[in-house]
């Protein structure tokens, strides 16, 4: 399932998480562990957000 997911909601998934959802709380919705929306959103090229929705400073 883990591969149709990527390949049919992967739009959705970065949609989801620009708007501000969790990983966890976008894991929930699809169904997907944590482990598996965060790598689909890093392959992605996402930029991911530190706890508390805050982006990580630009080096």
């Amino acid at each position: 399932m883990a591969d149709k997911v990527t390949f049919v909601y992967a739009d959705d998934v970065v949609r989801l998480y620009d708007q501000g959802w969790s990983i966890r709380r976008v894991a929930g919705k699809f169904g997907c562990s944590y482990g598996f929306v965060r790598r689909l959103l890093l392959a992605r090229g996402v930029r991911l957000r530190a706890r508390g929705g805050r982006y990580p400073p630009v080096p």
